[in-house]
């Protein structure tokens, strides 16, 4: 984190950045004030608004996958299960964002509703694993599972994990796709960004408080109210195309009322 701090300071004013076409890039002038209006708006945004739920969700899969579903494993074990977890999350990020969402053979539109599908399936799937899990690794008469004593007790447990990563990864990607589908203008981009990142950070301080049970419930029913928000964001506001005048108008003028006709419309 320290060299990442310090390799911010080598990046090139964008001013000076001259791209493949001869443009060069314009940065709007800015101050510290602007930015903090501009921040303020997005609780007025209906898109941010909207995808509220979701950004919350985004990220409170660690506090059950690192903590109560660690301590069913014995310490080894659960070293060698997070190296496959990572290298899930790694793989899950490629697939959907670079091979999917990324790949311009499809419109916006589709390659959102098939995320949406995607999201759909992958988390009644893989939390219908988790909650069987769950409920019989919470018993007081559990064993801590080894995977070098008894294999075929850690296989069931391990492929769970590997699939928590993936989707752990499918969410978060999906969610900075449909934010990133609304604008083209990076700085609006930043600020959506901002928003998405911030709420992680108001996830549960207590966690480690409730029962292992009660964590895993925690984690996942934001994952299942995410759906209905993904639906309505992809049906109201993804698009083709992106018309950044239009997007303005919709987004800060008048915006809270148009939020609701938008829902009325539904």
């Amino acid at each position: 984190m320290a060299c990442g701090s310090v390799v911010a300071f080598l990046i090139q004013p964008p001013g000076t950045i001259i791209r493949e076409d001869q443009t060069q890039v314009e940065t709007p002038p800015t101050n510290v004030l602007r930015e903090f209006v501009e921040v303020l708006k997005l609780f007025a945004n209906p898109a941010m608004l909207t995808i509220l739920i979701p950004c919350m969700a985004s990220n409170w899969f660690y506090t059950y996958q690192f903590n109560p579903f660690g301590d069913y494993f014995t310490g080894r074990t659960n070293g060698l299960k997070a190296i496959f977890y990572w290298l899930g999350q790694a793989v899950g990020a490629w697939v959907l964002g670079t091979m999917f969402l990324d790949n311009t053979k499809y419109t916006r539109t589709a390659r959102a509703w098939t995320g949406v599908y995607l999201m759909a399936g992958t988390t009644v799937v893989f939390f219908a694993g988790g909650a069987a899990f769950e409920y019989t690794a919470s018993a007081k008469d559990f064993v801590k599972i080894d995977a070098g004593t008894d294999f075929g007790r850690f296989i069931g447990p391990f492929i769970l994990y590997v699939c928590y990563g993936l989707y752990d990864a499918f969410f978060q990607v999906f969610t900075n796709y449909l934010i990133g589908a609304i604008s083209n203008d990076s700085e609006t981009l930043s600020r959506y960004c901002w928003f998405l990142q911030g709420y992680p950070i108001c996830r549960l301080a207590n966690g480690n408080k409730l029962t292992s049970t009660a964590q895993f419930w925690v984690m996942v029913v934001p994952c299942f109210v995410s759906l209905i928000f993904f639906a309505i964001f992809t049906k109201t506001f993804v698009k083709d195309t992106t018309d950044e005048n239009c997007r303005k108008r919709i987004f800060h003028e008048g915006s809270l009322n148009r939020y609701k006709y938008m829902f009325e419309w539904l």
